[in-house]
């Protein structure tokens, strides 16, 4: 009986940190994203931008279809082997208004992708997961369906030579379809399949600031945002904040690009 109750223990440490792995992935679809506010000025203006960073890379656009709505598309990506991959789709759409080299918008939107990611994390004796400094260590791999919905903000001010804005990005998380191994030198000899919830939600706050310099035509763009968790994961283990850092191009067509609105 005694036997019983400690595997049980077991499992249910492994499943903590399994879910931890989904929701906590330093690398992973989790972090905050490439913003792609539609900070534009009239009808027909808009900006394709690819970044590479923390979040892989991230291919985006944004058009002006009348003097004050928008529509948004992204896709991200990443490719590590076996320890780590993602692909995802988004589209969205809002309001937007430019007042001299002020720009402002607010949108939002819906996307989908899937995931696998895998890490190293501290695992304490049995029926105690997360326990640092414990010297087992379990080496974790997790996969599912990401469904996402956001909400968005953002400010900027534009030029012909230097941009500098903010953007503030809730978002909404709902993996599905999860399901992980485990792999540790003190319970098994192998890797196992754990049983992970069937599905989990997090919610986020992801204020990223971003600056751009180069010509009319085209601008690098720097970027540096948080991820601050609004949920946190099984057993109350509070989720970790990663950072994005992303560098990438941006390069403005149509309307009065990069310019001051009229």
């Amino acid at each position: 009986m005694t036997h019983r109750r400690s595997l049980s223990r077991c499992r249910h440490a492994a499943s903590a940190v399994l879910l931890a792995v989904v929701m906590t992935g330093c690398t992973a679809v989790y972090v905050s994203s490439a913003a792609n506010a539609p900070l534009l000025a009239r009808r027909a203006e808009g900006h394709v931008r690819g970044v590479l960073g923390t979040n892989g890379g991230d291919l985006q656009a944004a058009y002006a279809l009348s003097d004050d709505v928008a529509l948004t598309a992204a896709a991200s990506g990443a490719l590590g082997g076996d320890r780590y991959r993602h692909a995802y789709g988004e589209l969205g759409f809002g309001r937007y208004r430019a007042a001299g080299q002020r720009r402002m918008s607010l949108s939002g939107g819906g996307g989908y992708g899937g995931f696998r990611l895998c890490g190293a994390y501290p695992v304490g004796p049995i029926g105690a997961a997360f326990t640092l400094g414990d010297p087992f260590s379990t080496d974790v791999c997790a996969a599912g369906h990401l469904y996402r919905a956001f909400a968005q903000a953002a400010v900027a001010r534009v030029g012909d030579v230097f941009e500098v804005g903010f953007v503030g990005r809730l978002t909404l998380d709902h993996m599905r379809n999860l399901r992980g191994t485990y792999r540790d030198d003190f319970w098994t000899s192998g890797p196992r399949l754990r049983s992970l919830p069937s599905a989990a939600t997090v919610a986020n706050l992801e204020p990223l600031g971003f600056v751009r310099l180069g010509v009319r035509a085209v601008k690098l763009e720097l970027q540096v945002g948080l991820r601050l968790p609004l949920t946190s994961i099984t057993d109350g283990a509070p989720v970790s904040l990663p950072f994005h850092v992303g560098l990438g191009v941006h390069v403005p067509f149509g309307g009065a690009a990069g310019g001051n609105s009229e």
